[in-house]
């Protein structure tokens, strides 16, 4: 009779093995099943920079998805499953380390709208040389200095009363469209660069203009006269 017992006991493991079996696969099916499916869309993105540059990239979408891309170099990232097709998702190069004046581009564009399936995104950062600048405006008067460099959407603008001389540090190839305007009583006696002196059109409104072009390291000299002593 023992044996039968055991025999049994083998019987009622074996089919309680089963049914846990049962149970296990029932729930993992049901797992799989249930999940949330990604979106339809998604992006892959592709950054190139110099290896010696690190960047961060920050992106944001119009159904308040957005993410933080670090890394230095080129890089590939994705695919991020931002969201369904329209979804409009912008990209930001937010801050670079050792490229202190990055020319940035996107393609297609830095805003994008999702589109069935992959969608990509290309950002390539350059690194842009620089010069450095020295202005020295004498007294009596002051110029207006606006500033515009290839690659860069944006220009700058400085206004300077002399007499002052100032240091800037600027990206090679940046024009310098200065406008010199004499104070009462003073007029322009010449526009210096290097000590040589440069062409410049006076208007009919009492100002002055010129434009340098930064191609070396370059002292840009804006000198006034009274106008009394110059006559």
């Amino acid at each position: 009779m023992t044996w039968k017992k055991y025999l049994l006991l083998a019987i009622i493991l074996s089919i309680t093995v089963l049914l846990i079996t049962h149970y296990t696969l029932s729930a993992s099916i049901y797992d799989e099943s249930s999940s949330t499916p990604p979106p339809s869309s998604y992006v892959l993105i592709n950054i190139t920079a110099p290896n010696y540059t690190t960047w961060t990239i920050y992106a944001n979408a119009s159904n308040v998805w957005y993410a933080y891309y670090q890394g230095s170099g080129s890089q590939v990232f994705g695919p991020a499953y931002v969201g369904e097709p329209g979804t409009i998702v912008t990209f930001n190069v937010a801050s670079t380390t050792n490229c202190e004046y990055p020319s940035i581009t996107y393609e297609p564009s830095s805003s994008i709208a999702l589109s069935e399936g992959a969608n990509y995104e290309m950002i390539a950062i350059n690194c842009v040389s620089y010069v450095n600048a020295t202005i020295n405006v004498t007294s009596g008067g002051g110029i207006i200095m606006i500033l515009s460099t290839p690659g860069f959407i944006t220009t700058q603008s400085l206004i300077i009363n002399g007499p002052t001389i100032q240091s800037m540090v600027l990206p090679v190839n940046t024009t310098l469209f200065i406008i010199a305007w004499p104070f009462y009583g003073y007029t322009l006696e010449g526009v210096y660069v290097d000590g040589t002196a440069i062409n410049y059109t006076e208007t009919p409104y009492g100002s002055f203009h010129t434009e340098v072009m930064l191609s070396t390291n370059s002292t840009i000299t804006v000198e006034f006269t009274n106008a009394t002593s110059s006559s």
